[in-house]
């Protein structure tokens, strides 16, 4: 697909109309087609080294709207949405390098954004750096649907939880799941508790309590756990 040099704009219209007509099991397979992730030696270590560059054989994926019409699918579809962008980010977070604190190194910048106001944007500032922005805003976006709003149903909300816990962690992956946990803090409460006490268990505690999702979770989190330690 390399060959090729597509990019979103390919896209915009077949996306446009699919969306209209409700088509969600079309749009689904499109969607996974387009975030194909390119393989560890098509991408070279300066680009995995400092987050730049396309992780897909497509560029500018944003341009196509596809990441707000999955933000946005039916509830029906939600689930299937979920597990097509907890895949893909998971491909991606398994191209860079080992760390010692988590499983990877962050291959992307994601150092700015903040999990709680993340939102799928349609900026074009840095498209490549935008398109996992914006990916990962979709899972954030699903999961405030299906897990936040569903904190009485324990089973549903693990069983969705699986998806997220099942990425390999990395600082920014990290963060995303300190968000979900704050989601439903008396579901999670054992959950919350290994989070907040890593922070004595790592000597690189910075990357613990970087961004704001620590000490926003912490606020929401704190008072469901028991004061036997």
């Amino acid at each position: 697909m390399n060959n090729f040099n597509k990019s979103g704009y390919d896209f915009t219209e077949i996306v446009k109309k699919l969306a209209e007509k409700k088509e969600f099991d079309a749009l689904l397979e499109l969607a996974q087609a387009m975030l194909d992730v390119k393989r560890k030696k098509e991408i070279s270590d300066e680009n995995r080294s400092f987050g730049a560059g396309n992780f897909f054989y497509i560029h500018d994926i944003s341009a196509s709207n596809i990441f707000e019409v999955l933000a946005g699918v039916d509830e029906s579809y939600t689930e299937r949405v979920l597990k097509i962008t907890t895949n893909t980010i998971s491909k991606i977070v398994k191209l860079s390098n080992k760390n010692d604190v988590f499983n990877f190194e962050d291959p992307f910048a994601l150092f700015d954004v903040n999990f709680f106001t993340l939102k799928v944007e349609s900026e074009r500032n840095a498209p490549d750096r935008e398109d996992i922005k914006n990916l990962v805003a979709v899972i954030k976006t699903i999961v405030e649907r299906n897990i936040g709003a569903n904190c009485s149903n324990k089973v549903k909300v693990k069983r969705l939880f699986d998806y997220i816990d099942k990425i390999p962690s990395c600082r920014s992956m990290w963060r995303l799941r300190l968000f979900v946990l704050s989601l439903c803090p008396k579901v999670f409460k054992n959950e919350l508790k290994d989070a907040f006490f890593r922070l004595f268990k790592e000597e690189r505690y910075y990357d613990i309590i970087s961004g704001t999702e620590y000490e926003k979770t912490l606020q929401r989190g704190f008072s469901v756990l028991s004061r036997k330690i």
